[in-house]
């Protein structure tokens, strides 16, 4: 199974600290993709959309669900937050931040945590010097396990961008993620990242040592993804394409089906079809 934690911290205790207007939205959406494409893979028990969370509850959190693992979970970890380095470590901006570094997480600490873990983690880091965790994936020794993979947003010395609109790099990722499910290939690490290139975004990722790709749902070739596509060439405004593509449903399995019709009811802005 996939879990998911999404973590957004939109502000903290020391005020000093820019507020993050998107993190709420940008961990929600993270969330409810990763949901949608995984589908039955997608375990809703321990998954979770954190927003402005304490350090010792992340770490809690964390914890808590490495002890119900095993070797064949996978768990993604998804930051948008803000990040400083210091001494050659990343860390982690939580909100109980208070100019203290009481609220804060290195990036070290939480790789000894996980590496003690079952299962693996994809770790998704939307702050700024993000590709400074990409030394997360690496082994210290040829006889350590690791069990983590990386992708970051932003070079070591460049901080990351963001409007009211949301996060540049967390929509390109939730738009790639949705691409590789429409176009029917394997989710993995590898194809989101090449999806996100593909916009001309910049991403940097690794690998955990010795893993070429990590899987996160094999594509099944079937109906999957066929309500979107179905809904999303809905808009036009030639009767008789859309007659020909209501007829088509009577074709595809009754689940598809009352997928389609649910969709079309809620988003619709047409207020009612010809019942063909």
């Amino acid at each position: 199974m996939i879990s998911l934690i999404s973590v957004g911290i939109k502000d903290c205790i020391d005020r000093s600290i820019t507020e993050i207007v998107c993190a709420k939205e940008d961990a929600e959406r993270v969330y409810s993709t990763f949901k949608y494409v995984l589908g039955d893979h997608f375990s809703d028990f321990s998954s979770i959309s954190l927003v402005n969370a304490r350090c010792d509850q992340f770490i809690s959190l964390i914890s808590g669900l490495s002890s119900a693992l095993t070797d064949d979970d996978i768990t993604i970890v998804y930051f948008s937050c803000h990040a400083i380095e210091d001494s050659n470590d990343l860390n982690l901006i939580f909100s109980d931040e208070d100019g203290a570094g009481r609220g804060m997480l290195s990036v070290s600490l939480l790789k000894s945590v996980l590496t003690k873990s079952k299962g693996e983690y994809v770790l998704i880091f939307d702050c700024c010097h993000s590709e400074s965790a990409l030394v997360m994936a690496n082994k210290q020794a040829a006889s350590n396990r690791n069990n983590i993979s990386v992708i970051a947003s932003t070079e070591y010395y460049l901080r990351a961008g963001f409007d009211e609109k949301g996060s540049f790099f967390t929509n390109s990722l939730c738009d790639a993620i949705l691409q590789v499910f429409d176009a029917e290939e394997d989710i993995t690490v590898n194809n989101i990242v090449a999806a996100i290139k593909k916009q001309n975004v910049s991403c940097y990722v690794n690998l955990s040592e010795g893993k070429a790709d990590i899987q996160l749902k094999a594509s099944t070739g079937g109906y999957d993804n066929l309500p979107r596509m179905f809904l999303s060439k809905m808009n036009t405004n030639n009767r008789h394409i859309r007659e020909m593509m209501w007829y088509s449903i009577n074709d595809i399995p009754a689940k598809e089906s009352l997928e389609i019709v649910d969709g079309f009811i809620a988003n619709s802005t047409t207020i009612s079809e010809a019942d063909w």
